[in-house]
C-alpha cells in the first residue's frame, strides 16, 4: 500500500475508534438513568423492561469494544506498515537508480500515448464488425442453426476484438470525456510512481540481501537505452548490477529486469 493510503486507513480507523468510545459512553451513560429509575420504581413490570433495557446497552457496549479492539489491531498494523514505508521512501535517495526509474517512466508514458490512436481505431473496428454481425444474426433467423455459416458471420468481429485485445494495458487508463476518448494521465503517473518505487526497492533489498547495507553507488550508470549498469560496494562486498530487455507475447512496451550478482 501506499503511503496516502496508509495514512487515509489509519485516518479512518482512528474515527471509528473514536465513534464507538462514543458510542460506549452514550450507552453507559443509558445504563446510569435505567439503573436510577429501577431505584426509583417498584413496578415489577416496569423494571423488567427497565433490565432489559440494560442488558441491551450492555451487550452493545461488548460490541463496541470487540470493533474498538479489532480496529485497534488493524491500526497497529497500519502504523507499523507506514513506519516501514516511510523508512523506504527517506531511503530512495541513489540518484542513479533514480534516474534509471524515471527514464523507464518517461519511455511507458510515451508509449502509451503513442498508442491512443491505434486503440481508439481498432476499438471503433470491433464495434462496428460487432454492430454488422449482431444485425445479421437479429435479421436471419433461420440461418442462426447453420454453425459454419454463423462462425463466417462473426468472424470478422472476432478478428477486430483480438487485435483490440493487443492494447488492453490502456484500458485502465482510457476514459470518455469531451466526446471523445482520452488517456487518464494522473492514473497513469500514479501507477507509474507506485511501481517505480516497487522497482526501487527491489533494487536496494536484493543488493542489500547479497552485499549488506549499501556504502557505495558511484558505479552505477544508465546506458543510452535507459538501463541501469555497474557495481555496487556494500558492508559485506560487490554486487554487480545489470539491467536485460524482458520479453514475451503480452509484452508491450519497454520492461528490464534487473539481475544483481556478487562479484567474488
Amino acid at each position: 500500500m501506499t503511503i496516502e493510503t496508509l495514512k487515509d486507513r489509519i485516518a479512518k480507523a482512528e474515527a471509528k475508534i473514536e465513534k464507538k468510545q462514543g458510542t460506549i459512553a452514550r450507552y453507559q451513560k443509558t445504563i446510569a438513568n435505567k439503573k436510577a429509575k429501577i431505584a426509583k420504581t417498584t413496578d415489577k413490570y416496569e423494571i423488567e423492561w427497565l433490565e432489559y433495557d440494560i442488558e441491551n446497552a450492555q451487550e452493545g457496549i461488548s460490541n463496541a469494544e470487540k470493533e474498538i479492539e479489532e480496529t485497534t489491531e488493524k491500526l497497529n498494523e497500519y502504523k507499523e506498515a507506514l513506519k516501514e514505508e516511510e523508512e523506504k521512501a527517506n531511503s530512495r535517495n541513489i540518484q542513479v537508480i533514480i534516474d534509471f526509474l524515471n527514464n523507464w517512466k518517461e519511455n511507458v508514458k510515451n508509449f502509451y500515448i503513442a498508442s491512443v490512436d491505434r486503440w481508439v481505431e481498432t476499438l471503433e473496428d470491433y464495434y462496428k464488425a460487432d454492430k454488422e454481425f449482431c444485425n445479421w444474426f437479429n435479421s436471419h433467423w433461420k440461418e442462426r442453426n447453420d454453425k459454419e455459416l454463423m462462425k463466417k458471420m462473426e468472424k470478422p468481429s472476432k478478428e477486430a476484438k483480438a487485435i483490440h485485445s493487443q492494447y488492453n494495458y490502456l484500458d485502465r487508463y482510457m476514459e470518455w470525456k469531451g466526446g471523445k476518448y482520452v488517456l487518464n494521465m494522473e492514473l497513469l503517473q500514479k501507477d507509474l510512481d507506485v511501481e517505480a518505487d516497487r522497482k526501487y526497492d527491489f533494487i536496494i533489498e536484493r543488493t542489500n540481501k547479497i552485499v549488506g547495507r549499501i556504502t557505495d553507488a558511484g558505479n552505477l550508470r544508465v546506458g543510452e537505452k535507459g538501463d541501469l549498469n555497474g557495481f555496487i560496494i556494500g558492508t559485506r562486498g560487490k554486487a554487480k548490477v545489470q539491467t536485460i530487455d524482458a520479453g514475451g507475447w503480452n509484452i508491450q512496451c519497454y520492461h528490464f529486469r534487473t539481475l544483481i550478482n556478487e562479484v567474488r
